[in-house]
């Protein structure tokens, strides 16, 4: 299945700037023996630079160097909407996480899945051969997310748990329970040592759930805003 990037030039000789989009297949693994790893891409995609629109498609061949660093050697064909035809070469590049850490080397085949699709991808070396109009320098994929809206029923079915959360959470913040408990402790006789020890085990034991419960419904909610983030044109 394709993963869609966002293609846009970054820092270099660009007489206009670029943008568009590149769709990577499921890529092929390439073993050389040893540590040596490697793997092959179906690519395709479009990008605009000024009024014209260049469509490419060929194969990216990635070959691990050590230390992050990635050799990307590829010429894709590229063709434009006033008929003429180049190509996009790429000599080497690196892959980073979507907090703009570079991604460690790989230590044989087992941590190849470190690149498969890697969040961004910085194509360091970049030129167009044919077209010195267009510039070189750095292009930059970054993942994008195009899922479709969640189906009715998965939605009705989410919505209808989130809700029953939100009034039980809602109910046990009223806390009357506890409020009558802190009447009971003042009746005289309550309670022996040992009660008080259940009695306090159990109060500490409730209270780390709450706070468990207060730190989970956070990181949910940052998290949900995370995968609900547009994507930046």
């Amino acid at each position: 299945m394709a993963v869609r990037y966002r293609l846009f030039s970054g820092p270099g000789s660009w007489p206009a700037p670029i943008m568009g989009t590149i769709d990577l297949e499921t890529p092929t693994l390439i073993d050389y023996g040893g540590a040596e790893v490697g793997v092959r891409y179906g690519a395709a995609g479009s990008f605009a630079a000024g009024a014209i629109t260049h469509a490419f498609a060929g194969i990216i061949h990635v070959h691990d160097q050590g230390a992050g660093l990635w050799d990307t050697t590829f010429q894709l064909p590229i063709t434009t909407s006033d008929g003429r035809s180049f190509h996009w070469e790429s000599t080497h590049g690196e892959f980073f996480t979507a907090a703009e850490v570079p991604y460690p080397p790989a230590m044989g085949t087992s941590s190849i899945a470190y690149s498969v699709h890697p969040e961004k991808i910085h194509f360091l070396s970049s030129a167009f051969h044919g077209e010195p109009g267009l510039g070189h320098g750095t292009l930059i994929a970054e993942r994008t997310c195009d899922a479709p809206e969640l189906p009715g029923e998965h939605l009705k079915g989410l919505e209808k748990r989130i809700t029953a959360l939100s009034d039980a959470l809602a109910n046990l913040g009223r806390g009357t329970d506890l409020r009558e408990l802190l009447r009971i402790i003042r009746t005289p006789g309550w309670t022996t040592p040992a009660e008080l020890a259940f009695c306090v085990a159990l109060l500490d034991d409730m209270a780390s759930h709450a706070h468990a419960l207060e730190s989970l419904s956070g990181q949910l909610l940052a998290a949900s805003r995370l995968v609900a983030s547009p994507v930046k044109a």
